[in-house]
């Protein structure tokens, strides 16, 4: 074995260019060609006058998707250490492998030199070159607002910083109370400003446990000075009866929060989520000079801003300046002496004030920073990218309404569909707007430990994001950096290596390829799905102020949306803003926004207004179908006259359900109160790892949602039915109508084979099928129209495989599919040649095809490794596939001297019928795999290429995490080697006509 005893950078020292050169490598256009194309086929479609000029329109998008559809990825700048030819290097290898757009995060300094300020001009100067080069090329880019992620910047005036509401606690005796407040003794309540707010004592019970139906409010009886301070002197002098108080001083906190994922000077504070004016701010500071550097671009090119998840510390409550009085003001009542009910059960007004807590605090989010940054980007032009979810105030339905661009993230590889997901498409759908809306996601982010993820994994995430109606990828993602291999220790903390680092980079195109022709034709005309679920927000409120789940604010639907996706039935989700003022009933549906539903239910509702029941009743009135699942609600929502408004929700209740359980008739329709249908259970903890995503078989139903699916379906048709099993572990479905073309995108979302017949709710139109892997379009073989008219379409699906089927009145005439025989296996001798990273350079001969991994030479091994043998074949009139068997990960197949194709998920088959001649044949097969094996053989930190030293430095910033987290993940994986190389057996099999066909 030869090993090569230095690894260099991309760039050679001496044509690395600093901030401020003049490096291009060619005179840019001056508009995005691909921004036009797009509106152009957008137009086409949205005017077809026919099937046939739809039909037409689709064609061109498939074959050639716009930018738009294509896989984009965040890209990490650490330390904004980028260069001008760097970025061409780094866009020019995303361009070449399908990518169609970056997102820019800048991001800690990795590097001890080479550093760009964030928001220097320089720094705007990387970032306008990099506008003018997307534009050249075709490509989207969306700047930084902040460095790293979370609203704010180093400019953050003091009084637009983020705050939250803390509390410190003490117990005291009853009697005369003569004593200073305690402050609060953790995180930032302790160290940072605060302003009192409330001082509320609670009774003891015997036991030691508060009881917040005995409290007294001591807020007007504390002195002291009320001003923003870290240590303020509040005393106390009040008189408590007799027995054991428990004392909860509240105060408005300032987080001293910083943006995440940066380690600059002067570092960046968050803003305060709750004002509508430090999201205008904000978004208007780095926004408004990116709007004055880059010109026509801004909007076009620039295609969004973004806002990641909120990660945002907020105390026990988001807050900001005077929402005491505003709450006052829309609530009716001071909330002070109430603030003890949101952290302990036990008082009859608890479910109350949490309701108005909940439902106030999002209101203040909604017309806080949802509001500011998108009523700034609609002025400016830009559409807000934001990812509406988990730890904010706002219930995402409604933000994704209000967002021009809402994401989503939360990747599975398997048969699981996901609320969250379905709440942000259901936002961008039923909520007006005057364009199209569709929803993006942070993509891959967690769906394995970033140097073990395969594309296969990356695609099966694709299909589960697909199947839940998200339209866009935005790949987690792409670390810019100047070296040529993978240098943990100057590498990102998080997510996947969707780049040049990975060796099966160069397969990415194929994956990119599905991808973009999957976007493209799933984001055309308008989902459709005939149930509606009511989004239970506020019987969370109600029920809860804390979420034990790291504060993710979950809602919970429990197994209820995978056992509608299994059993045929699409959704969408409703909130009551929506069904109060934006739904119609007409013919016996509910009408949001042109969407139409048959059939509502309502899982697990503590919690509903009166308004919103009424809006229902006159849904089951009009012919409806309503289940109640669970339970049926006990409160009618806020604090204000609840006991009339419990009692007009309980005589309501009574009308329209059989209260005791069962099926009862309304009017037209008819509604279902089943409450041994439970199993609706919140959060516990948050799982970001990829063992929560293994392959989960949907369990067998409980006889209470037999019961319910039973008489689902008695009321609905289902979308999608097998004919040989009632519940789907994975096979699966889409359905979109595009004009008169129906768009059925079918997946096989399980590690085994599917065969069987699919009836599809399509009625008068013939099948054919689209292939996003090989961009083919033909007739379906194999289909029959049912006696209710409905489309039986036979379906055969490897494990994790995908098809759309487009159904219209045009009939495309199929070819059988033919029948495999095997022909023979090529067994070898195989002679080997290696190229690994870290200079790891071999030769062998091996007998037999084995795990590369279990050879000790080859066991840290990531690369590609290139076998060659040779085959003999006699005549054969039929086509010829080589199945290569197992392979770890990747592969291209080359044979005598013609690449025949890439393989890049099972099941490896290459046709190499065009290039077998009879006789003997020379069979090369290149495969890469995975960076696992490689990083975790290695026993120290990479140093920095000795080319790079001149511009980078000769060392790392020593404070980076970066080689401390690989080790962590070592020990936590045990150091197992994953499988590399092709494992076979490798064999060539012979297609033919199936017989009488």
């Amino acid at each position: 074995m030869k090993t090569r005893k230095t690894t260099k950078g991309i760039f050679s020292v001496a044509v690395v260019l600093v901030a401020g050169s003049a490096f291009s490598p060619e005179p840019v256009a001056e508009i995005n060609t691909e921004h036009e194309r797009n509106q152009a086929l957008m137009a086409k479609i949205d005017g077809a006058q026919s099937v046939a000029e739809t039909l037409a329109a689709l064609k061109e998008g498939w074959n050639n998707p716009p930018a738009t559809y294509r896989p984009h990825t965040r890209w990490w700048w650490p330390g904004n250490a980028v260069t001008k030819e760097g970025i061409t290097w780094h866009l020019e290898q995303m361009k070449e492998k399908g990518l169609g757009g970056v997102e820019i995060m800048s991001y800690g300094n990795v590097y001890q030199e080479g550093n760009i300020p964030f928001d220097s001009p320089e720094f705007i100067e990387m970032v306008k070159y990099t506008v003018d080069e997307c534009r050249r090329l075709g490509m989207e880019v969306t700047p930084p607002l902040n460095p790293g992620w979370g609203h704010g910047s180093s400019n953050t005036p003091e009084d637009e910083k983020a705050m939250g509401l803390v509390y410190s606690e003490v117990d005291v005796e009853g009697g005369a109370l003569a004593m200073e407040l305690p402050l609060p003794k953790d995180g930032y309540g302790k160290i940072m400003p605060k302003r009192f707010e409330a001082l509320v004592a609670v009774a003891l019970g015997a036991d030691g446990t508060p009881d917040p139906s005995r409290r007294f409010d001591l807020t007007d009886q504390v002195t002291g000075d009320r001003a923003w301070t870290r240590d303020p002197q509040m005393t106390i002098e009040a008189e408590l009866p007799p027995g054991k108080w428990h004392l909860l001083a509240f105060w408005n906190c300032k987080t001293g929060q910083k943006c995440a994922g940066e380690n600059y000077e002067p570092r960046s504070w968050l803003i305060d989520h709750l004002s509508y004016e430090a999201a205008q701010n904000h978004a208007g500071y780095m926004g408004g000079k990116y709007r004055q550097a880059f010109g026509a671009d801004f909007g076009q090119t620039v295609d969004s801003m973004f806002g990641d998840s909120y990660e945002v510390a907020h105390g026990i409550a988001f807050w900001t300046h005077g929402l005491f009085d505003r709450f006052e003001r829309e609530k009716g009542y001071d909330l002070r002496p109430y603030l003890p009910l949101a952290l302990y059960d036990g008082a009859p007004e608890t479910p109350y004030v949490r309701h108005d807590i909940g439902q106030f605090l999002h209101e203040a989010g909604m017309e806080g920073i949802v509001a500011g940054l998108a009523d700034w980007c609609a002025e400016a032009g830009v559409d807000m990218r934001q990812q509406p979810h988990y730890r904010f105030t706002t219930d995402i339905i409604a933000a994704s309404g209000v967002f021009q661009r809402p994401e989503t993230e939360n990747t599975k590889t398997s048969f699981e569909p996901t609320f969250w997901h379905k709440l942000t498409t259901s936002g961008a759908w039923l909520y007006p707007s005057d364009r199209k809306k569709w929803v993006s996601c942070e993509a891959f982010t967690f769906i394995n430990h970033q140097y073990r993820t395969s594309m296969d994994q990356i695609k099966r995430g694709s299909d589960l994001f697909l199947r839940d109606g998200v339209t866009q990828f935005y790949n987690h993602g792409y670390f810019y950096t100047p070296e040529k291999e993978i240098a943990p220790s100057r590498d990102l903390l998080w997510g996947n290596r969707i780049s040049h680092v990975s060796p099966w980079w160069p397969w990415y195109r194929g994956l990119a390829d599905y991808q973009a022709r999957a976007c493209f034709l799933s984001r055309q005309g308008r989902a459709e799905a005939d149930v509606l679920v009511y989004a239970p927000y506020p019987s969370t409120w109600s029920e809860r102020f804390k979420h034990p789940a790291r504060e993710v604010r979950d809602l919970p639907f429990g197994h209820l949306p995978k056992t509608l996706v299994a059993n045929g039935y699409d959704f969408d989700f409703a909130n009551d803003d929506l069904l109060l003022n934006h739904a119609e009933i007409r013919d016996g549906k509910i009408v949001i926004n042109g969407y139409d539903y048959a059939v509502l239910i309502l899982p697990r509702v503590l919690c509903l207004a009166p308004e919103t029941l009424e809006k229902i009743g006159q849904f089951v009135q009009a012919g409806g179908t309503v289940f109640a699942l669970d339970t049926l609600p006990e409160t009618s929502g806020g604090l204000i006259d609840h006991e009339a408004r419990d009692t007009r929700l309980a005589g309501m209740l009574g009308r329209l359900f059989a209260t005791g359980g069962g099926e009862k008739a309304v009017g037209r329709g008819t509604t279902w109160f089943m409450p041994d249908c439970d199993g609706f259970e919140y959060l516990t903890k948050w799982a970001g790892v990829a063992g929560a995503w293994d392959p989960v078989p949907t369990p067998p139903l409980s006889p209470a949602y037999e019961r319910f699916i039973t008489a689902l379906k008695a009321r609905l048709t289902p979308d999608f039915e097998m004919a040989d099993k009632a519940q789907s572990d994975g096979l699966t479905f889409r359905r979109t109508v595009i004009g008169d073309v129906d768009c059925w995108f079918i997946v096989n979302l399980q590690p085994a084979p599917r065969q069987t017949e699919i009836t599809l709710k399509t009625q008068g139109k013939f099948p054919q099928t689209w292939d996003a892997m090989t961009g083919e379009i033909g007739g379906v073989d194999g289909y029959r129209f049912a006696e209710d008219g409905r489309l039986v379409v036979s379906v055969d699906l490897e494990p994790w495989e995908s098809r759309f089927i487009l159904c219209s009145p045009e009939e495309v005439p199929a070819e059988p599919r033919p029948d495999v025989e095997p022909l023979m296996e090529i067994s070898g001798p195989w002679q080997l040649s290696v190229d690994g990273q870290g200079g790891l350079e071999t030769e062998m001969e091996l007998p037999a095809l084995t795990d590369l991994a279990t050879l000790p030479v080859l066991e840290h091994f990531s690369g590609t490794a290139t076998y060659r043998t040779e085959f003999r074949v006699p005549e054969v009139k039929f086509p010829i596939i080589l199945d290569l068997g197992e392979v770890g990960d990747v592969a291209t197949v080359i044979v005598n001297g013609k690449e025949a194709g890439k393989a890049w998920m099972p099941p490896y088959r290459v046709d190499v019928s065009e290039l077998v001649k009879p006789g003997v044949n020379e069979l090369t097969v290149v495969v890469a795999n995975v960076l696992w094996n490689h990083v975790i053989g290695l026993e120290e930190p990479k140093p920095i290429p000795a080319d790079l030293h001149a511009h980078y430095g000769q060392t790392r910033n020593l404070d980076y995490r970066g080689w401390a987290r690989l080790q962590r993940e070592r020990v936590r994986q045990s150091k197992v080697r994953l499988p590399s190389g092709l494992m076979g057996p490798v064999r060539l099999e012979t297609t033919k006509p199936v017989a009488g066909k």
